[in-house]
């Protein structure tokens, strides 16, 4: 009786702890999980990245002009301090004594005629008006898009090279939409400026990479969009971080400049709420 216990117990110590059919489950869903945060912390922050560069390398010229519209202007050209050549338009104001002087420019992988009817509306409204393509935009220098960081300094070099011409008319106004508003925020908080006129400012990085990427599900995950970023800079050869993009800080160093923010209730890409 003693031996015929002792022969169960080990049969019974022998017997898995956890059946085969759930060990093979467990095992299958651990590989599904690895091929899954590789999928979305390696794979998909390339082609977010890769997205990005092809976009911006797919460059257009303006398909319309100021004259169009029956409005007087000329074709500029200037460089920037690191040696970027600038295009755009030069419309001067029908009026003796113009109200101000409005630096005007566009969004991500657009070009000036983006934004001519807002200069057509400047300039009918009194004011003299030069409105250009970003460096890496339109038909400007080549240049990576650094989500406004480096594009800013465009702003400086547009408001030099009217100085040197003697076309100023103050108010000096920037003005920009969407990457040209971020652009014009980061410009106004260090060049001498009256006013600042942003139209849909994007607030961060994950603003953009949950709204025009691939990239949209997963914005929410830690360190998904510092993977985008890490990926987006071996693409770009660039060096960029997170606090780069982050325009909050930058708002606050613009103490003595008055700011107009536009944003509208409809637009999904910059929101009100994050606006302001």
């Amino acid at each position: 009786v003693l031996m015929s216990a002792l022969n169960k117990r080990k049969e019974k110590s022998k017997s898995p702890l956890i059946p085969g059919w759930l060990g093979g489950f467990l095992l299958a869903m651990v590989v599904l999980l690895a091929i899954a945060f590789f999928l979305i912390y390696e794979i998909i922050p390339g082609k977010v990245a890769e997205g990005i560069v092809q976009a911006g390398q797919n460059r257009h010229a303006p398909m319309k002009n100021p004259g169009q519209y029956g409005l007087k202007y000329e074709n500029v050209e200037f460089k920037t301090k690191d040696g970027i050549s600038l295009k755009g338009w030069w419309i001067p104001s029908t009026l003796k004594k113009p109200l101000g002087t409005v630096i005007l420019t566009h969004g991500v992988f657009h070009n000036r005629d983006q934004i001519l009817t807002r200069a057509v509306f400047l300039e009918e409204a009194g004011y003299q008006v030069l409105a250009f393509d970003l460096r890496g935009q339109g038909e400007s220098g080549p240049s990576p898009l650094t989500g406004g960081l480096k594009e800013s300094e465009d702003f400086g070099a547009v408001a030099d090279f009217l100085a040197k011409k003697q076309w100023v008319r103050k108010p000096l106004i920037f003005y920009g939409f969407s990457l040209g508003a971020i652009c014009a925020l980061r410009a106004g908080a260090i060049h001498p400026v009256d006013a600042v006129i942003a139209d849909s400012p994007l607030p961060n990085i994950k603003s953009y990479v949950s709204r025009r990427t691939i990239g949209a599900p997963f914005s929410q995950m830690p360190g998904f969009l510092a993977k985008c970023l890490q990926a987006y800079d071996r693409a770009a050869n660039l060096n960029l971080e997170m606090k780069d993009l982050d325009l909050g800080p930058v708002m606050t160093r613009i103490t003595s400049v008055p700011i107009l923010l536009f944003s509208g209730e409809m637009d999904d890409l910059a929101r009100s709420p994050e606006v302001q």
